[in-house]
């Protein structure tokens, strides 16, 4: 991955956050007073697990190795978010699934998988 496509993930990280932020307000706001934790905080997760590391990744002028272990960073931070935004839309609404858990262990193992692959790419290069 060049200092290009770190720069266009960062944008993408900002707009998906900016669009969370946007997003949840507005949907709260016609929501008759109903608040939810996985509403108000669903912008947490592109912001602090996409922003902030290619935010950094780009200020320090360092390139990515771009594989299928980077795009599965990247779909995990999204599931993760669509999932905290699917369970605030159910909490609001007064229901609950089962299903949205399905979110949060894909994610979240996605997530672990990317990082786990990247570290032994890293270590095997370095060899």
């Amino acid at each position: 991955m060049s200092i290009l496509d770190t720069r266009k993930k960062t944008i993408f990280y900002l707009s998906f956050t900016i669009f969370c932020v946007l997003f949840g307000t507005i949907y709260e706001y016609f929501s008759h007073g109903v608040y939810t934790f996985f509403m108000i905080a669903s912008f947490l997760i592109p912001l602090v697990l996409g922003l902030i590391p290619y935010g950094i990744l780009y200020m320090i002028n360092k390139e990515l190795k771009s594989n299928i272990f980077t795009d599965l960073y990247d779909y995990s931070v999204i599931i993760l978010t669509i999932g905290s935004i699917v369970k605030g839309i159910l909490v609001i609404f007064g229901t609950s699934n089962y299903l949205t858990y399905v979110y949060l262990y894909v994610g979240i193992s996605l997530l672990l998988l990317s990082i786990i692959c990247n570290i032994i790419d890293n270590i095997k290069l370095k060899k």
